[in-house]
């Protein structure tokens, strides 16, 4: 007799449940490597397998489906793919505020928000963190918190408010944070030094993102590598004003990455930093070609929230 006749079977839903769940850590690990056309299909693939056309049939279920819809608005925000990120983030919302579970909640607000961070949608970013915000301090759920406090941290500095974004990541992550959070997964991380310069503290915000930008770099994370590089660009024009080359190499940096990867949202911030600088070095056609590049990616994804600044420098550089 042969020995695969005492070989147990697995019933076919634990099967199922196993090629779910090996399919969704193959498509983080695509999304770590900017692999994001891979990451969508595979996150879609394992919705639909989840989902069908219907509510999935258990809680456990329904809340696999919200980790893989969260990851998949993520996936197709990066890209600039909005309206499918937003169906895939609101229906992640949708389930896990039927369901009712708080680590299902607070990965579906986090997804949701950083669809529309990515977006420039600060009001509707803002509701999102700040939900899930407020449904991890109720159940203490401290893994979700790299992910929302800086999120949300982020948003409250583009509306403006850089001393309270600033007070509420080092509530939530530590003062100052630990290193050992920028080796976190979750996309917001890329921007911990996003809220110091904001906040204009310039040597946190430079200490973050070149150890965020190791990390990235030793790690294959190429999409935080990318966003770590425009980030870095930044915070160096506004250590020195004078440092123009130092700046521009960033920046070429991450729209290299940008343009390989497909990070349209990425791209069009890298085209405006560039822009804005040409126009400081008193370069002239580049900075309107990189400027015009910038406003018509802008207008292209619906990202309002940086469009008049991009138009403005334009019609200020004109008018030079």
């Amino acid at each position: 007799m042969h020995s695969q006749h005492f070989m147990k079977k697995s019933p076919p839903q634990r099967d199922a449940t196993l090629l779910r769940s090996a399919q969704f850590s193959l498509a983080e690990v695509h999304f770590s490597l900017g692999q994001y056309g891979t990451a969508i299909e595979g996150f879609r693939r394992n919705v639909e397998a989840c989902m069908g056309n219907r509510m999935p049939a258990t809680s456990a279920a329904a809340h696999s489906a919200v980790l893989d819809l969260r990851w998949l608005a993520q996936s197709l925000a990066e890209v600039g793919r909005f309206t499918e990120a937003m169906a895939a983030g609101e229906e992640a919302v949708r389930i896990a505020e039927e369901i009712d579970l708080p680590y299902s909640l607070s990965n579906a607000y986090s997804g949701a928000g950083y669809l529309y961070l990515c977006q420039g949608d600060v009001a509707n970013a803002r509701a999102c963190y700040t939900r899930g915000w407020d449904v991890c301090q109720r159940w203490h759920i401290l893994q979700m918190l790299p992910a929302i406090a800086p999120g949300l941290s982020v948003v409250l500095g583009l509306s403006g408010q850089g001393a309270e974004a600033l007070a509420l990541l080092e509530r939530a992550l530590g003062q100052p944070p630990p290193l050992s959070l920028l080796e976190n997964r979750s996309p917001e991380m890329a921007r911990l030094g996003e809220v110091y310069l904001r906040a204009g503290r310039l040597e946190e915000a430079a200490y973050y993102t070149e150890r965020t930008l190791a990390f990235a770099h030793a790690h294959h994370d190429r999409g935080r590598e990318a966003w770590s590089l425009q980030l870095l660009g930044a915070i160096v024009i506004r250590r020195d004003p004078h440092a123009f080359e130092q700046a521009e190499s960033h920046d070429l940096q991450a729209l290299g990455l940008a343009n390989e990867l497909g990070m349209r949202p990425l791209q069009a911030h890298c085209h405006r930093s560039l822009g804005t600088l040409y126009r400081q070095m008193g370069r002239v056609e580049p900075a309107r070609a990189a400027l015009s590049t910038a406003i018509t990616l802008y207008r292209d994804m619906e990202m309002t929230f940086w469009l008049p600044e991009a138009e403005g420098a334009l019609a200020q550089g004109e008018g030079e």
